[in-house]
């Protein structure tokens, strides 16, 4: 299967997701069970490990932009109570590794006030939304987004597609965008030439 048609293959399983599902299961189960069931749960799923510090009580949000079929950056950002901010790079991102910086007070306010207003609990697991938010996201060979916000009530990660690939709005009002505008993570992450306008790029 080339690039191009797993890309067409994943926007049909995103949009249809019902429509070829057997056939996914039973490939996951074939070829990737080694032994054990087939079925992806979020605690197995790379995509939904997020967290670092599993309890820690000062943190107030964790996310991870997962890789795709192509170039996508794949990175996480911690920010804790303090204004303290991890960074960890991993894949095609201007700065591999470890970084760490400290927001200063308004900017942790405005995270906090940001969280409040575009991560709502009723949307993310309301009976319409919820299935867009579950873990691994169903995007397959997309990239994505899995996000931890105990502040606010997200205590278990979430993961959804990255819309912004597919030049449609970004969910959750683009809050993903909005953490890395004021961690100033494009410093580190760089800026893809498709995402200007997003994310302090």
């Amino acid at each position: 299967m080339s690039l191009k048609q797993a890309g067409q293959f994943s926007l049909v399983m995103f949009l249809y997701p019902g429509a070829l599902r057997p056939w996914v299961l039973l490939l996951i189960a074939l070829g990737c069970g080694g032994g054990r069931s087939g079925t992806v749960t979020p605690s197995s799923s790379p995509h939904a490990d997020v967290r670092t510090r599993p309890d820690d009580p000062g943190l107030v949000v964790e996310m991870r932009r997962t890789g795709c079929d192509g170039v996508c950056p794949h990175y996480s950002l911690s920010i804790h109570g303090d204004g303290r901010v991890v960074y960890a790079g991993e894949f095609h991102v201007k700065v591999r590794g470890r970084r760490e910086s400290r927001l200063t007070p308004e900017q942790l306010a405005r995270l906090r006030r940001t969280l409040a207003e575009h991560v709502k609990t009723e949307v993310i697991y309301g009976e319409r939304e919820r299935d867009w938010y579950t873990c691994p996201h169903r995007g397959l060979g997309l990239g994505g987004v899995v996000l931890l916000a105990p502040e606010v009530g997200v205590s278990e990660p979430i993961c959804y597609v990255n819309h912004v690939f597919l030049r449609d709005p970004p969910l959750l009002g683009g809050v993903d965008y909005l953490i890395e505008e004021i961690v100033g993570s494009h410093r580190w992450a760089g800026c893809a030439a498709d995402l200007k306008g997003f994310g302090g790029c």
